[in-house]
């Protein structure tokens, strides 16, 4: 995978983390379950993760293993195929414990990819 396209989904990732801090701002779990539509973007920001997750290269999340990418990449297949089955508690702990540690993760990466010379990176 080129450099450029592998940064482009790094970038995808922390969009998507932003949105959902800037969603969830200083909201409670019961602004969370009052509010259909925040929680919707927040499963969308997450399967979009999910979805970009799944094509960083497997040597690049070698490297970053604290990461359970299995996980990250699952989730998406929840809200895609098993929609009616999300946990609400489970979503809201993801926005609110989880994605720090993975923006810091991605963070790391993009540096590290960045600094190559564009170049294929092995799945």
């Amino acid at each position: 995978m080129a450099a450029a396209e592998l940064l482009s989904r790094l970038e995808d990732i922390l969009e998507a983390i932003a949105e959902i801090e800037a969603f969830i701002g200083n909201k409670t779990f019961d602004d969370y379950m009052a509010e259909p539509l925040l929680r919707r973007g927040v499963e969308r920001d997450i399967e979009i993760i999910s979805e970009a997750s799944r094509h960083i290269p497997r040597s690049l999340k070698t490297r970053y293993a604290l990461v359970p990418w299995r996980k990250v990449a699952g989730i998406g297949n929840i809200l895609r195929h098993g929609y009616k089955n999300v946990d609400d508690h489970e979503m809201w702990d993801i926005a609110n414990t989880e994605l720090a540690p993975l923006k810091t993760t991605i963070q790391s990466m993009m540096l590290e990819v960045g600094s190559q010379p564009d170049g294929d990176h092995d799945r």
